[in-house]
C-alpha cells in the first residue's frame, strides 16, 4: 500500500489541509504551533482508529472534522477511481447524546435505484439505502412512515450523482491491509531522545517494523541485534 493524498479539513488547528505523496515522501516544515504534529496525529487516528474528542475540532466543532486518504494497493479494483482506493472518515458532534459520531465512506461508483425499485423495498432495505447514499431526510423510518419515506427518497435521488462519497462496509475489509503506522514524537534534548529508544517506545517501533523484521532469517540476525 502506498499513500498517495491527505486532506484534513477542520481538525485542531488545521482548516483546510491537502497534499500529495510524490516520490514516496512527504515534508512539511514550518514554525512550531501551527499544525505540522495535527497532520501526524490525523494520519495516526485514520489508521488505528484513536479517538476524537471536542478539544480536537476546529473552530469550536463549527464543522465536522474530515480526514481523507488516497492510495494504491492491490485488490478492490471495483473500488477504485483513478485507480485509488479513496477512503475517509467524518466526525461530527451529536450534541442530543453528548458524543462523538464517525462515519466511514469510499469514494467510487454505485447504482442508484429507480423509483420502481424504491418502492419495493421494505423498512430495512429502505435504511440501507439511505445510510448507504448518505441522504439526509427528517424523518424517521418506519413502518407507518414507509410511503413517504419512499417519496422523499425517490426526490432525493433524483438529484444524486452515480459517482459520490458513499457509507460501505467494505472499508472495513479494506482496513485489513492498512499499513502499521509509527507516530514518533518530537525530541528535543539528548536526554528524551534516550527515555524514547526502548522497545516498547515510537522509536522501539520503528526498528520492530523498519529494521528487526527485514533481519528475521538472516544468519548474523542475533549478533546484529545485541549490536544494535
Amino acid at each position: 500500500m502506498k499513500i498517495k493524498k491527505i486532506k484534513i479539513q477542520n481538525y485542531r488547528a488545521l482548516s483546510n489541509v491537502e497534499a500529495n505523496f510524490e516520490g514516496g515522501i512527504l515534508s512539511f516544515i514550518g514554525q512550531n504551533d501551527v499544525g505540522k504534529s495535527s497532520v501526524l496525529y490525523a494520519i495516526k487516528s485514520f489508521f488505528k482508529d484513536q479517538s476524537i474528542n471536542k478539544e480536537d475540532f476546529h473552530n469550536n466543532g463549527c464543522n465536522p472534522i474530515s480526514i481523507e486518504i488516497h492510495f494504491e494497493v492491490d485488490g478492490f479494483d471495483e473500488y477504485k477511481d483513478e485507480g485509488l482506493i479513496k477512503l475517509r472518515k467524518i466526525y461530527t458532534i451529536n450534541e442530543t447524546r453528548s458524543r462523538i459520531e464517525m462515519k466511514k465512506e469510499i469514494y467510487g461508483k454505485r447504482e442508484i435505484p429507480s423509483a420502481q425499485e424504491v418502492d419495493e423495498l421494505g423498512v430495512s432495505e429502505l435504511k440501507k439505502i439511505v445510510k448507504c447514499l448518505n441522504i439526509d431526510l427528517d424523518i424517521e423510518i418506519k413502518a407507518n412512515t414507509k410511503g413517504q419515506v419512499k417519496e422523499k427518497i425517490k426526490k432525493k435521488l433524483e438529484n444524486i450523482p452515480s459517482e459520490r462519497w458513499y457509507v460501505d462496509d467494505i472499508f472495513d475489509e479494506i482496513k485489513n491491509v492498512f499499513p502499521e503506522i509509527v507516530y514518533i514524537p518530537a525530541t528535543y534534548d539528548y536526554e528524551s531522545q534516550q527515555r524514547t529508544s526502548t522497545e516498547t517506545s515510537a522509536f522501539g517501533n520503528l526498528f520492530r517494523v523498519g529494521i528487526k523484521n527485514s533481519l528475521e532469517g538472516n544468519a548474523t540476525y542475533k549478533n546484529a541485534e545485541e549490536i544494535i
